[in-house]
């Protein structure tokens, strides 16, 4: 049998000092430019849960306004509390039959939160929905300013809700703290998510 003879030749380029260097200043550049750009992408794709952090909250979001990007929080619905609530029905200012409702709300939770909205829901003998309406917390808080703030960890808050009188057809109600999880979208507590 016949054994060919291979050889490999190694054709070892040498790269001078200058130019070594030059390359490792662009792999340098890249990678730093490289880790960059996905520290970019982590922090945009947990924007919301980073917005509350109070350290770098308010320096993101004006970052984010910059480019005319709103960012909507990720804040906990099960953090609020509604404590107990009184209802009287009353005749208001101009004679109508009004329906004055009374609530406190508490922030349970680790961390301050915007004051909720409030979904007012009017229901019949039968639990039938009848008639439903959501305040802002400007609508029920009795000093509108402090619908700007945060609600601190451990507050209550009284809400003040009245409506016009819906009769008969209502025999009770139902309160719900909602926030806003979307521009103009609203989650509230008793929401249910069907898969």
């Amino acid at each position: 049998p016949l054994i060919a003879e291979t050889r490999c030749v190694r054709n070892d380029v040498r790269l001078g000092p200058e130019r070594r260097t030059r390359h490792g200043k662009l792999w340098t550049a890249a990678a730093a430019l490289g880790t960059i750009v996905l520290a970019v992408q982590i922090v945009n794709h947990f924007r919301a849960d980073l917005v509350v952090e109070p350290a770098i909250g308010a320096p993101l979001a004006r970052a984010y306004a910059l480019f005319g990007v709103k960012i909507i929080p990720h804040w906990n619905l099960k953090q609020y509390q509604i404590l107990d609530w009184v209802a009287n029905a009353e005749p208001n200012a101009h004679g109508q039959g009004s329906l004055k409702i009374s609530a406190r709300i508490h922030n349970r939770g680790p961390r301050a939160q915007p004051y909720p909205s409030v979904r007012l829901r009017l229901k019949d003998r039968w639990e039938e929905a009848v008639g439903s309406r959501v305040f802002t917390p400007s609508q029920y808080l009795k000093d509108a300013t402090l619908a700007a703030k945060l609600m601190a960890p451990g507050e209550t808050t009284r809400a003040q809700l009245e409506v016009i009188d819906p009769g008969p057809d209502a025999y009770g109600f139902e309160l719900d703290v909602c926030l806003e999880v979307e521009t103009d979208v609203l989650s509230c507590g008793s929401d249910k998510v069907f898969l």
